[in-house]
């Protein structure tokens, strides 16, 4: 495990992170519905899946070397939209407008 990052290192790595994220091609995404990911530390690639939880995700990345502080684990939903970093969910407007609330 690496050294605490300062706030201000923090924000650039983010910086970075979210610029690289947000350029990925959604098609490589799209590979991975349904699955648990973890994205590399700059955004550019996922280094480890899991269709079974995302503890395998961290199995993964910790066999693998990576420092899971740095990594940004999350899950595929079939149903989102990818609009930049933005995950819009099919149906939540409808769900919310028949009084079934935010999930």
């Amino acid at each position: 495990m690496s050294e605490p990052e300062s706030l201000q290192e923090f924000a650039e790595r983010m910086k970075v992170f979210l610029k690289n994220r947000q350029e990925f091609p959604e098609e490589e995404l799209l590979k991975y519905a349904g699955q648990w990911i973890a994205w590399s530390p700059d955004g550019t690639a996922i280094v480890a899946s899991s269709a079974e939880s995302e503890a395998i995700v961290y199995q993964t990345l910790q066999a693998r070397g990576y420092d899971i502080a740095r990594c940004c684990v999350g899950y595929v939903d079939s149903d989102a939209v990818d609009l930049g970093g933005a995950l819009l969910f099919a149906g939540d407007d409808a769900e919310e407008a028949q009084g079934g609330g935010p999930r």
